[in-house]
Protein backbone atom coordinates (compact mmCIF):
# COMPACT_ATOMS: atom_id res chain seq x y z
CA UNK A 1 0.00 0.00 0.00
CA UNK A 2 3.02 2.44 0.64
CA UNK A 3 4.80 1.51 -2.12
CA UNK A 4 1.75 1.85 -4.62
CA UNK A 5 1.60 5.87 -2.68
CA UNK A 6 4.62 6.30 -3.33
CA UNK A 7 5.19 5.51 -7.32
CA UNK A 8 1.50 7.61 -6.74
CA UNK A 9 3.87 10.58 -5.78
CA UNK A 10 6.66 9.75 -8.05
CA UNK A 11 3.84 10.21 -11.22
CA UNK A 12 2.50 13.14 -10.03
CA UNK A 13 5.71 14.92 -9.21
CA UNK A 14 7.24 13.68 -12.47
CA UNK A 15 4.12 15.12 -14.46
CA UNK A 16 3.84 18.67 -12.77
CA UNK A 17 8.39 18.94 -13.39
CA UNK A 18 7.32 17.91 -16.66
CA UNK A 19 4.23 20.45 -17.11
CA UNK A 20 7.17 22.97 -15.18
CA UNK A 21 9.62 22.00 -17.63
CA UNK A 22 7.23 22.72 -21.07
CA UNK A 23 5.96 25.68 -19.53
CA UNK A 24 9.73 26.95 -19.30
CA UNK A 25 10.13 25.58 -22.77
CA UNK A 26 7.22 27.73 -24.24
CA UNK A 27 8.32 30.73 -22.58
CA UNK A 28 11.81 29.84 -23.38
CA UNK A 29 10.73 30.01 -27.07
CA UNK A 30 8.16 32.51 -27.00
CA UNK A 31 10.92 34.68 -25.57
CA UNK A 32 13.26 33.61 -28.43
CA UNK A 33 10.81 34.51 -30.83
CA UNK A 34 10.02 37.41 -29.68
CA UNK A 35 14.28 38.42 -29.54
CA UNK A 36 14.52 37.16 -33.32
CA UNK A 37 11.14 39.51 -34.69
CA UNK A 38 12.94 42.48 -32.21
CA UNK A 39 16.59 41.72 -34.05
CA UNK A 40 14.94 41.28 -37.27
CA UNK A 41 13.39 45.18 -36.85
CA UNK A 42 16.68 46.70 -35.27
CA UNK A 43 18.59 44.86 -38.75
CA UNK A 44 15.89 46.55 -40.59
CA UNK A 45 16.17 49.19 -38.95
CA UNK A 46 19.82 49.79 -39.33
CA UNK A 47 19.64 49.16 -43.21
CA UNK A 48 16.76 51.57 -43.60
CA UNK A 49 19.05 54.28 -41.63
CA UNK A 50 22.20 53.20 -43.86
CA UNK A 51 20.42 53.55 -47.05
CA UNK A 52 19.45 57.26 -45.94
CA UNK A 53 22.28 57.93 -44.99
CA UNK A 54 23.78 56.76 -48.80
CA UNK A 55 21.09 59.35 -50.19
CA UNK A 56 22.64 61.80 -48.36
CA UNK A 57 25.79 61.22 -50.46
CA UNK A 58 23.55 61.06 -53.35
CA UNK A 59 22.49 64.19 -53.25
CA UNK A 60 26.02 65.72 -52.15
CA UNK A 61 27.29 64.13 -55.22
CA UNK A 62 24.26 65.06 -57.78
CA UNK A 63 24.35 69.37 -56.34
CA UNK A 64 28.45 68.93 -56.35
CA UNK A 65 30.13 71.12 -59.23
CA UNK A 66 26.16 72.17 -60.83
CA UNK A 67 27.67 75.58 -60.82
CA UNK A 68 24.08 77.05 -60.58
CA UNK A 69 22.45 75.33 -62.62
CA UNK A 70 19.22 73.64 -60.89
CA UNK A 71 17.57 72.48 -64.36
CA UNK A 72 19.70 69.66 -64.28
CA UNK A 73 20.13 68.98 -60.29
CA UNK A 74 16.14 68.65 -60.86
CA UNK A 75 16.26 66.33 -63.38
CA UNK A 76 18.22 63.58 -60.67
CA UNK A 77 16.49 60.45 -60.47
CA UNK A 78 14.67 59.82 -57.42
CA UNK A 79 11.93 57.28 -57.21
CA UNK A 80 12.04 53.77 -56.20
CA UNK A 81 15.60 53.43 -56.71
CA UNK A 82 17.46 50.19 -55.06
CA UNK A 83 20.20 50.58 -52.47
CA UNK A 84 21.39 47.08 -51.56
CA UNK A 85 18.63 45.77 -50.50
CA UNK A 86 16.66 48.88 -49.71
CA UNK A 87 15.21 51.23 -51.62
CA UNK A 88 14.99 55.42 -51.61
CA UNK A 89 12.70 58.11 -52.85
CA UNK A 90 13.31 61.72 -52.41
CA UNK A 91 9.68 63.55 -52.18
CA UNK A 92 9.47 66.79 -53.92
CA UNK A 93 5.82 68.66 -53.90
CA UNK A 94 4.09 69.03 -57.63
CA UNK A 95 3.33 72.84 -57.95
CA UNK A 96 0.03 71.95 -60.07
CA UNK A 97 -1.45 68.71 -58.68
CA UNK A 98 -1.82 67.97 -54.73
CA UNK A 99 -2.98 64.58 -55.66
CA UNK A 100 -0.20 63.49 -57.10
CA UNK A 101 3.57 62.00 -55.78
CA UNK A 102 6.43 63.89 -57.51
CA UNK A 103 10.24 62.95 -56.78
CA UNK A 104 13.06 64.25 -57.25
CA UNK A 105 15.80 67.29 -55.22
CA UNK A 106 14.25 70.57 -54.54
CA UNK A 107 15.37 74.08 -55.84
CA UNK A 108 15.38 75.90 -52.41
CA UNK A 109 15.37 79.35 -54.79
CA UNK A 110 12.50 78.40 -56.82
CA UNK A 111 10.71 79.40 -53.62
CA UNK A 112 9.82 82.65 -51.67
CA UNK A 113 12.83 83.73 -49.22
CA UNK A 114 11.21 84.69 -45.87
CA UNK A 115 14.65 86.87 -45.13
CA UNK A 116 14.13 89.33 -48.07
CA UNK A 117 10.49 89.32 -49.52
CA UNK A 118 8.64 92.44 -49.09
CA UNK A 119 5.29 92.93 -47.61
CA UNK A 120 3.38 93.05 -50.50
CA UNK A 121 5.10 89.71 -51.96
CA UNK A 122 4.02 87.59 -48.60
CA UNK A 123 0.69 88.68 -48.74
CA UNK A 124 0.21 86.99 -52.32
CA UNK A 125 1.39 83.47 -51.26
CA UNK A 126 -1.49 80.69 -50.90
CA UNK A 127 -3.58 80.86 -47.72
CA UNK A 128 -1.10 84.11 -46.10
CA UNK A 129 -2.72 86.86 -44.42
CA UNK A 130 -2.15 90.26 -43.65
CA UNK A 131 -1.85 89.86 -39.66
CA UNK A 132 1.12 87.09 -40.72
CA UNK A 133 2.67 89.07 -43.93
CA UNK A 134 3.32 91.75 -41.39
CA UNK A 135 4.21 89.61 -38.45
CA UNK A 136 7.12 88.05 -40.71
CA UNK A 137 8.50 91.63 -41.08
CA UNK A 138 8.25 92.53 -37.39
CA UNK A 139 10.09 88.85 -36.27
CA UNK A 140 12.96 89.54 -38.92
CA UNK A 141 13.88 93.58 -39.31
CA UNK A 142 16.11 95.13 -36.62
CA UNK A 143 13.91 97.15 -35.12
CA UNK A 144 10.98 97.89 -32.56
CA UNK A 145 8.65 99.47 -35.13
CA UNK A 146 5.01 98.00 -35.54
CA UNK A 147 4.31 97.12 -38.93
CA UNK A 148 0.66 96.90 -39.51
CA UNK A 149 -1.10 94.07 -38.23
CA UNK A 150 2.57 92.57 -37.02
CA UNK A 151 3.64 92.19 -33.71
CA UNK A 152 6.96 93.04 -31.69
CA UNK A 153 8.15 91.96 -28.17
CA UNK A 154 5.26 93.73 -26.50
CA UNK A 155 3.00 91.36 -27.82
CA UNK A 156 5.06 88.49 -27.27
CA UNK A 157 5.84 89.14 -24.08
CA UNK A 158 2.11 89.14 -22.86
CA UNK A 159 2.05 85.42 -24.07
CA UNK A 160 0.67 82.59 -21.45
CA UNK A 161 4.40 81.65 -22.45
CA UNK A 162 6.17 84.80 -23.02
CA UNK A 163 9.26 85.11 -25.56
CA UNK A 164 10.93 88.66 -27.24
CA UNK A 165 10.62 89.57 -30.92
CA UNK A 166 13.86 87.87 -32.83
CA UNK A 167 14.41 91.17 -34.45
CA UNK A 168 16.92 89.28 -36.65
CA UNK A 169 16.68 86.64 -40.25
CA UNK A 170 14.72 83.30 -40.54
CA UNK A 171 17.11 80.22 -39.38
CA UNK A 172 14.24 77.35 -40.49
CA UNK A 173 10.67 77.51 -41.31
CA UNK A 174 9.48 75.89 -38.32
CA UNK A 175 10.70 79.30 -36.50
CA UNK A 176 7.58 80.85 -38.50
CA UNK A 177 5.53 79.04 -35.92
CA UNK A 178 6.79 81.96 -33.04
CA UNK A 179 5.43 84.56 -35.31
CA UNK A 180 1.95 86.05 -34.53
CA UNK A 181 -1.13 84.32 -36.62
CA UNK A 182 0.63 81.26 -37.35
CA UNK A 183 -1.12 77.89 -37.65
CA UNK A 184 -0.39 74.30 -38.58
CA UNK A 185 -3.31 75.18 -40.96
CA UNK A 186 -1.45 77.86 -42.37
CA UNK A 187 1.70 76.12 -42.46
CA UNK A 188 0.69 72.78 -43.94
CA UNK A 189 -2.63 72.99 -44.73
CA UNK A 190 -4.69 69.32 -45.17
CA UNK A 191 -1.34 67.75 -45.28
CA UNK A 192 -0.61 66.27 -42.13
CA UNK A 193 2.55 64.43 -42.77
CA UNK A 194 3.86 66.76 -45.10
CA UNK A 195 4.58 64.50 -48.06
CA UNK A 196 3.58 67.18 -50.55
CA UNK A 197 0.28 64.77 -51.51
CA UNK A 198 -3.13 65.48 -49.73
CA UNK A 199 -3.86 62.05 -49.18
CA UNK A 200 -7.23 60.14 -48.66
CA UNK A 201 -7.33 60.17 -45.37
CA UNK A 202 -6.49 64.10 -44.99
CA UNK A 203 -9.06 65.16 -47.30
CA UNK A 204 -11.16 67.42 -45.18
CA UNK A 205 -8.39 68.28 -42.56
CA UNK A 206 -9.23 71.61 -40.79
CA UNK A 207 -12.20 72.16 -42.59
CA UNK A 208 -10.80 72.41 -46.17
CA UNK A 209 -11.66 71.04 -49.35
CA UNK A 210 -9.49 69.12 -51.02
CA UNK A 211 -9.54 71.12 -54.73
CA UNK A 212 -6.44 72.17 -55.69
CA UNK A 213 -7.21 75.48 -58.07
CA UNK A 214 -3.20 77.20 -58.88
CA UNK A 215 -2.05 80.12 -57.16
CA UNK A 216 -4.95 80.71 -54.25
CA UNK A 217 -5.03 77.25 -53.18
CA UNK A 218 -3.96 76.52 -49.69
CA UNK A 219 -4.98 72.61 -49.37
CA UNK A 220 -1.17 71.88 -48.67
CA UNK A 221 -0.04 75.41 -47.02
CA UNK A 222 2.86 78.03 -47.44
CA UNK A 223 5.64 75.63 -47.15
CA UNK A 224 5.69 74.39 -49.92
CA UNK A 225 6.38 77.84 -51.66
CA UNK A 226 8.83 79.60 -48.81
CA UNK A 227 12.20 79.25 -47.89
CA UNK A 228 15.06 80.54 -45.99
CA UNK A 229 18.10 79.20 -47.67
CA UNK A 230 19.16 80.76 -51.11
CA UNK A 231 22.43 82.74 -51.27
CA UNK A 232 24.16 83.08 -54.58
CA UNK A 233 27.58 84.71 -55.25
CA UNK A 234 27.59 88.10 -57.49
CA UNK A 235 30.27 86.04 -59.81
CA UNK A 236 30.14 85.27 -63.30
CA UNK A 237 29.31 81.60 -64.45
CA UNK A 238 33.50 81.00 -64.02
CA UNK A 239 33.83 82.25 -60.83
CA UNK A 240 35.12 85.82 -61.68
CA UNK A 241 33.62 89.15 -60.17
CA UNK A 242 31.43 90.97 -62.06
CA UNK A 243 31.53 94.72 -63.66
CA UNK A 244 29.26 96.94 -61.59
CA UNK A 245 27.05 99.10 -63.84
CA UNK A 246 26.89 101.42 -60.73
CA UNK A 247 30.50 102.31 -59.60
CA UNK A 248 30.78 103.53 -56.24
CA UNK A 249 30.64 107.73 -56.06
CA UNK A 250 34.28 108.94 -56.05
CA UNK A 251 35.65 110.75 -52.71
CA UNK A 252 35.02 114.27 -52.49
CA UNK A 253 37.24 116.52 -54.95
CA UNK A 254 37.75 113.43 -57.44
CA UNK A 255 36.41 113.30 -60.69
CA UNK A 256 33.28 110.68 -61.17
CA UNK A 257 34.50 107.09 -61.84
CA UNK A 258 34.32 105.96 -65.71
CA UNK A 259 34.01 102.91 -66.52
CA UNK A 260 33.26 102.69 -69.57
CA UNK A 261 36.26 101.34 -71.13
CA UNK A 262 36.08 98.12 -68.67
CA UNK A 263 32.21 97.98 -70.01
CA UNK A 264 33.33 97.65 -73.15
CA UNK A 265 35.66 95.62 -72.78
CA UNK A 266 33.42 93.16 -70.64
CA UNK A 267 31.00 93.53 -73.22
CA UNK A 268 33.48 92.32 -76.16
CA UNK A 269 34.02 89.37 -74.02
CA UNK A 270 30.83 88.42 -73.79
CA UNK A 271 30.88 88.38 -77.50
CA UNK A 272 29.66 91.94 -78.80
CA UNK A 273 31.33 93.50 -81.98
CA UNK A 274 34.31 96.44 -80.82
CA UNK A 275 31.81 99.17 -82.82
CA UNK A 276 28.54 98.03 -80.55
CA UNK A 277 29.98 97.79 -77.87
CA UNK A 278 31.22 101.13 -77.50
CA UNK A 279 28.08 102.25 -78.32
CA UNK A 280 26.48 100.23 -75.41
CA UNK A 281 29.24 101.53 -73.08
CA UNK A 282 28.67 105.48 -74.03
CA UNK A 283 24.88 104.78 -73.61
CA UNK A 284 25.58 103.65 -70.32
CA UNK A 285 27.49 106.11 -69.21
CA UNK A 286 24.67 108.56 -69.71
CA UNK A 287 21.73 107.12 -68.85
CA UNK A 288 22.48 104.87 -65.14
CA UNK A 289 21.96 104.56 -62.29
CA UNK A 290 20.44 101.23 -62.75
CA UNK A 291 18.25 98.89 -60.57
CA UNK A 292 18.94 95.75 -62.28
CA UNK A 293 20.54 94.09 -65.37
CA UNK A 294 16.85 94.36 -67.30
CA UNK A 295 17.08 98.23 -66.27
CA UNK A 296 20.09 98.68 -67.95
CA UNK A 297 19.03 96.66 -70.93
CA UNK A 298 15.81 98.45 -71.02
CA UNK A 299 17.83 101.82 -71.04
CA UNK A 300 20.58 100.93 -74.00
CA UNK A 301 18.21 99.10 -75.74
CA UNK A 302 20.10 95.80 -75.87
CA UNK A 303 18.13 92.91 -77.86
CA UNK A 304 17.05 89.90 -75.97
CA UNK A 305 20.19 88.51 -77.64
CA UNK A 306 22.49 90.92 -76.71
CA UNK A 307 20.73 90.88 -72.92
CA UNK A 308 21.77 87.23 -72.71
CA UNK A 309 25.26 87.31 -73.85
CA UNK A 310 26.11 89.98 -71.34
CA UNK A 311 23.72 89.80 -68.14
CA UNK A 312 25.92 86.95 -66.57
CA UNK A 313 29.45 89.45 -66.55
CA UNK A 314 27.14 92.53 -65.32
CA UNK A 315 25.49 93.66 -61.84
CA UNK A 316 24.15 96.29 -60.34
CA UNK A 317 25.26 95.86 -56.73
CA UNK A 318 28.57 96.06 -54.98
CA UNK A 319 27.24 93.17 -52.77
CA UNK A 320 29.75 89.64 -52.70
CA UNK A 321 26.36 88.02 -51.77
CA UNK A 322 22.86 88.23 -53.10
CA UNK A 323 20.47 86.49 -50.74
CA UNK A 324 16.85 85.37 -51.72
CA UNK A 325 16.51 85.18 -55.53
CA UNK A 326 14.07 83.39 -57.08
CA UNK A 327 14.89 81.43 -59.76
CA UNK A 328 12.63 81.79 -62.35
CA UNK A 329 14.05 78.03 -64.26
CA UNK A 330 12.28 76.25 -61.61
CA UNK A 331 9.91 78.67 -59.66
CA UNK A 332 6.21 77.88 -60.00
CA UNK A 333 3.69 80.08 -60.61
CA UNK A 334 2.38 80.37 -57.27
CA UNK A 335 5.85 81.74 -56.07
CA UNK A 336 6.56 83.73 -59.52
CA UNK A 337 3.09 85.88 -58.90
CA UNK A 338 4.45 87.07 -56.08
CA UNK A 339 7.17 88.75 -56.92
CA UNK A 340 6.78 93.07 -57.36
CA UNK A 341 3.91 93.55 -60.10
CA UNK A 342 2.82 90.17 -61.18
CA UNK A 343 -0.29 88.23 -61.71
CA UNK A 344 -1.43 84.85 -62.43
CA UNK A 345 -1.21 85.88 -66.32
CA UNK A 346 2.46 87.25 -65.93
CA UNK A 347 3.47 83.72 -64.03
CA UNK A 348 1.62 81.78 -66.27
CA UNK A 349 4.01 83.79 -69.20
CA UNK A 350 6.77 82.70 -67.49
CA UNK A 351 6.29 79.15 -67.51
CA UNK A 352 6.04 78.88 -70.85
CA UNK A 353 8.03 80.80 -71.74
CA UNK A 354 10.88 79.08 -70.31
CA UNK A 355 9.96 75.76 -71.47
CA UNK A 356 12.04 75.97 -74.58
CA UNK A 357 14.90 77.44 -72.87
CA UNK A 358 16.15 74.91 -70.49
CA UNK A 359 18.29 71.73 -71.37
CA UNK A 360 19.12 68.00 -69.18
CA UNK A 361 21.53 66.35 -70.71
CA UNK A 362 24.52 64.68 -68.79
CA UNK A 363 24.82 64.29 -65.30
CA UNK A 364 24.57 67.29 -62.74
CA UNK A 365 28.12 67.64 -62.70
CA UNK A 366 28.79 68.72 -66.19
CA UNK A 367 29.44 71.91 -67.08
CA UNK A 368 26.71 74.19 -66.90
CA UNK A 369 24.57 75.37 -69.38
CA UNK A 370 23.95 78.52 -70.50
CA UNK A 371 20.22 77.74 -71.60
CA UNK A 372 20.02 76.52 -68.13
CA UNK A 373 21.26 79.67 -66.55
CA UNK A 374 20.77 82.49 -68.49
CA UNK A 375 17.65 84.65 -68.71
CA UNK A 376 17.58 86.72 -71.22
CA UNK A 377 14.43 85.14 -72.52
CA UNK A 378 12.42 86.97 -69.63
CA UNK A 379 13.13 89.89 -72.11
CA UNK A 380 10.10 88.17 -74.28
CA UNK A 381 8.15 86.99 -71.90
CA UNK A 382 7.24 90.10 -69.40
CA UNK A 383 7.10 93.67 -70.58
CA UNK A 384 9.64 95.83 -70.20
CA UNK A 385 7.98 97.41 -67.62
CA UNK A 386 7.32 94.32 -65.76
CA UNK A 387 10.82 92.82 -66.20
CA UNK A 388 12.16 95.94 -64.55
CA UNK A 389 10.21 95.82 -61.51
CA UNK A 390 11.78 92.08 -60.81
CA UNK A 391 14.98 92.32 -62.24
CA UNK A 392 17.03 92.54 -58.65
CA UNK A 393 14.91 89.68 -57.42
CA UNK A 394 15.40 86.93 -60.04
CA UNK A 395 18.11 84.80 -60.56
CA UNK A 396 19.03 81.99 -63.20
CA UNK A 397 21.06 80.27 -61.18
CA UNK A 398 20.77 78.38 -57.53
CA UNK A 399 22.99 76.74 -54.60
CA UNK A 400 20.55 75.74 -52.36
CA UNK A 401 18.85 72.75 -52.43
CA UNK A 402 17.00 70.33 -50.31
CA UNK A 403 16.22 66.89 -50.42
CA UNK A 404 13.08 64.32 -48.54
CA UNK A 405 14.55 61.22 -48.26
CA UNK A 406 12.17 58.02 -47.53
CA UNK A 407 14.36 54.95 -47.42
CA UNK A 408 12.85 51.50 -46.47
CA UNK A 409 14.29 48.23 -45.85
CA UNK A 410 14.41 45.33 -48.40
CA UNK A 411 12.40 43.47 -46.16
CA UNK A 412 9.95 46.53 -45.37
CA UNK A 413 10.23 46.32 -41.99
CA UNK A 414 11.43 49.79 -41.03
CA UNK A 415 11.82 52.79 -42.99
CA UNK A 416 13.91 56.25 -42.53
CA UNK A 417 12.43 59.83 -43.15
CA UNK A 418 14.79 62.83 -42.96
CA UNK A 419 15.09 66.23 -45.09
CA UNK A 420 18.41 68.04 -45.84
CA UNK A 421 19.20 71.34 -46.76
CA UNK A 422 22.58 71.44 -49.00
CA UNK A 423 24.80 75.01 -49.80
CA UNK A 424 26.17 74.07 -53.28
CA UNK A 425 28.51 77.28 -53.55
CA UNK A 426 31.60 75.16 -52.65
CA UNK A 427 33.05 71.79 -53.70
CA UNK A 428 32.48 69.72 -52.11
CA UNK A 429 28.71 70.70 -50.77
CA UNK A 430 27.96 71.73 -47.06
CA UNK A 431 25.08 69.92 -45.59
CA UNK A 432 23.82 72.78 -43.91
CA UNK A 433 20.44 71.16 -42.25
CA UNK A 434 19.06 67.92 -41.58
CA UNK A 435 15.85 66.84 -39.47
CA UNK A 436 14.40 63.66 -38.77
CA UNK A 437 11.04 63.08 -40.24
CA UNK A 438 10.72 59.21 -39.47
CA UNK A 439 8.15 60.27 -37.03
CA UNK A 440 5.13 61.69 -39.25
CA UNK A 441 4.65 58.11 -40.71
CA UNK A 442 5.06 56.71 -43.74
CA UNK A 443 4.36 58.79 -46.66
CA UNK A 444 4.12 56.70 -49.76
CA UNK A 445 1.34 54.21 -50.71
CA UNK A 446 1.00 51.52 -48.25
CA UNK A 447 1.03 49.13 -50.86
CA UNK A 448 5.24 49.57 -51.22
CA UNK A 449 5.87 48.20 -47.75
CA UNK A 450 3.06 45.33 -47.96
CA UNK A 451 4.99 44.03 -50.89
CA UNK A 452 8.26 43.91 -49.85
CA UNK A 453 6.55 42.53 -46.21
CA UNK A 454 5.60 40.10 -48.65
CA UNK A 455 8.66 39.05 -50.27
CA UNK A 456 6.71 40.89 -53.63
CA UNK A 457 8.98 42.68 -56.30
CA UNK A 458 7.85 46.16 -56.67
CA UNK A 459 6.18 47.47 -59.44
CA UNK A 460 7.85 49.48 -62.12
CA UNK A 461 8.74 53.57 -60.55
CA UNK A 462 5.27 54.85 -61.33
CA UNK A 463 3.52 51.35 -61.51
CA UNK A 464 1.21 52.24 -58.42
CA UNK A 465 -0.62 54.63 -60.53
CA UNK A 466 0.64 57.95 -59.35
CA UNK A 467 1.60 60.04 -61.82
CA UNK A 468 5.20 60.52 -60.53
CA UNK A 469 7.10 63.38 -62.19
CA UNK A 470 10.61 64.43 -62.27
CA UNK A 471 12.16 67.76 -62.53
CA UNK A 472 11.56 71.22 -63.31
CA UNK A 473 7.99 72.16 -61.57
Amino acid sequence: MNRRRHRGIIFVTAMWVAIVLGALALLFARSMQVESIASSNRIAAQQASAVEMGVEQYVLSAVDASKGDAVSVLATPAEQIQLGNGYFWILQPLSTDDNTYAFGITDESSKLNLGVAANAELVKLPGMSQEVADGIVDWRDSDSTLTGQGAESDYYQALARPYTAKNSPFESIEELYLVKGVTDEMMWGQDLNHNGVVDPDEVGAAGMSGAFNGGVDASRGIVPFITVWGKEPNTDAKGEPRLNLNPPPPPPGTPPTNNTAALTAALVKAGFKQDRATQVADLARQRGPYSSVFDFAAKVALTPEEFQQAEDLLTTSAAKTLPGLVNVHTAPSQVLMCLPGLEQADADAIVAARAGTTTVGGSSSSSTSTNNTGIGWMLKALTPTKVGAIGARITGRSYFYSADIVSVSGDGRAFKRVRIVVDARSSPPIMVFRKDLTSLGWPLLPEIRNNLRNGQPLPPAGGYGTGATNGVP
